[in-house]
Order: structure tokens, then sequence, then C-alpha cells
């Protein structure tokens, strides 16, 4: 009687989410859609701030950065890239944490271990790579900071800095911290994201509208850095073009017009994964 009962049940459910206008098949393709527009907007929160920061370390401490103050336009450029970097990146933590919440809350009412070490990964990760920073700084009596952008170039490092060979294997350690609390931390997030599709409460109308919202402010943000990035480049190009063709700075060495090309790829990538997820969450506004 128990087993009869059981495969009628599930076949009453198989039924249920077999049939596309079902409220329950509804609810999944919602859940589902919604998933996918938060690792979405997460991943294009990632590349952005990965572009941000490659951005600024690039020119910090250049003689471009003196350079653009003489040049209105120049420095026009720069700070809208400044602007949309913070802008995306306060925009994706507000839409980003409650979501990430709600997903931990479900994990621990389920006791699902797996989904909570997955979400704890990012974190964690973090901290880790902010204690390596604080050590390394501290060893070298606060004279470098073990970054990929402070290794070589075309300039003398000061008496006071590690070896070229320490610093190169330092930096290339940060690189791989900082690499994995994005990369690492995406994969672990889409993980758990679909671990957690069956035991999360369903999303709001309210939830799945300021997700919208959200999404929509992301990809105006990249899009506005994607165009800024860019004209800062040509200007760079047609007003110091020695200092921004020479390695001064850029990404593990590499030349400031690569290290800033970098950037606007990382925030193109961005804009298109954040269109990406503004379509999502209207799928699941639709649902």
């Amino acid at each position: 009687m128990i087993e009869l009962r059981e495969q009628r049940v599930n076949g009453n459910l198989a039924i249920e989410f077999g049939n596309a206008h079902s409220p329950a098949k509804k609810l999944l393709m919602s859940m589902t859609n919604t998933h996918r527009s938060f690792l979405l907007v997460s991943y294009a929160c990632a590349a952005a701030v990965a572009g941000g920061i490659n951005f600024y370390w690039t020119v910090d401490d250049t003689p471009l950065g003196p350079a653009m103050h003489a040049h209105g336009w120049w420095l026009t450029a720069w700070n809208v890239v400044a602007i949309g970097s913070l802008l995306t990146l306060a925009t994706a933590m507000i839409a980003a944490l409650p979501i990430a919440w709600r997903l931990f809350r479900s994990a621990c009412l389920a006791r699902r271990r797996d989904i909570m070490l997955r979400l704890a990964f990012t974190p964690a990760l973090a901290v880790l790579l902010l204690i390596w920073l604080v050590a390394v700084v501290a060893l070298s009596d606060g004279h470098w900071l073990p970054t990929p952008w402070d290794i070589a170039g075309d300039w003398t490092a000061p008496t006071n800095w590690p070896p070229l060979a320490a610093r190169w294997l330092l930096g290339s350690i940060t690189l791989a911290l900082f690499g994995g609390v994005l990369i690492g931390g995406a994969i672990s997030l889409k993980r758990a994201g679909e671990l957690s599709e069956n035991i999360g409460q369903p999303p709001t109308g309210n939830h799945v509208r300021f997700h919208k919202v959200a999404a929509a402010v992301l990809t105006g943000t990249t899009l506005m850095m994607v165009v800024a990035v860019f004209v800062w480049v040509l200007l760079a190009h047609q007003y110091e073009p020695d200092a921004f063709h020479a390695h001064l700075g850029g990404f593990m060495n590499s030349t400031t017009f690569a290290s800033c090309i970098g950037s606007g790829v990382l925030f193109a990538a961005a804009a298109l994964m954040a269109i990406r997820g503004t379509r999502w969450v209207d799928a699941a506004d639709a649902n």
C-alpha cells in the first residue's frame, strides 16, 4: 500500500512538472532563471572588479597619473571608469547578498553542508588573500605589496624591495589567490546555485523586480566603463605615447597599453554577462 501510494504521488508530481503551464513547473522555471541571472550578474561583477583593479594598479605611480590632470577629457574618462567601478561593486553587492543569504539560509534549514561549504568558499579565500598580503607587507617592513603590477618594468626597483626572483614568486602567489577568489568563487557559486534549486523558497515578485533593476544598472555601468576605458586608451596614446607603451606597471610586466586593453576586454565581458543576466531575470519575471 505504501509503495503504491508513493508511486501515485510520484506519478502526479511527474505529470504536474511535465505540464509547462502548471504552477509547479512555473515555480521551478522562475527559481532556475533567477539563479541563472544571479550567477551571470555575479560573474559580471567579478569581471568588472578585476578590470577595475587592473586598470587602477596599471596607471598608479606612473607618469600617466599626473599627466591626466593637464587634459580634461582624459581625466574625465579616468573618473568615469572609477565611478563606474564603484557603482558596479555597490550594485552587485546590494543585489547578490540577499540572494546569497537566502541560499545559505535554505541550505542551513535543509542541513546541506555541501551547499554551505560552496557558499563559504569565496569569503574564506578572500580572507586568506588579505592575510597573505598583510603578512608579506609585514615581512618587507612595509616597503612592498606583493601585487602582479609591482614586479618588474622599465624602472629601477627600490633597494628595500625583495629581489626580482622573490617578487615574481610572491606576486604570482597573489595572482593565484586573487584568481581563486574570482574564478574558484564563481565555480563554487554556480554549483551551490544548482544544488539549491530544489530546496530554496521561491523568489517573490519584489525580489525578481529588484534583481531586474540591479541587472539593468549593472549593464549600464559596465557599458559606460567599456566606452570610457577605450577613450582613455586613445587619449593616452595621443598625449603620452612613450609612457603608454612602456613597461611602467602593467599586469605581470606587460606594457601599459596591453594591460589597459585587458581591462577593456574584462569590462566588455562583464557587460555581455550583465545583458544576458537581465534577459534571464526577465524570463523569471514572466513566469
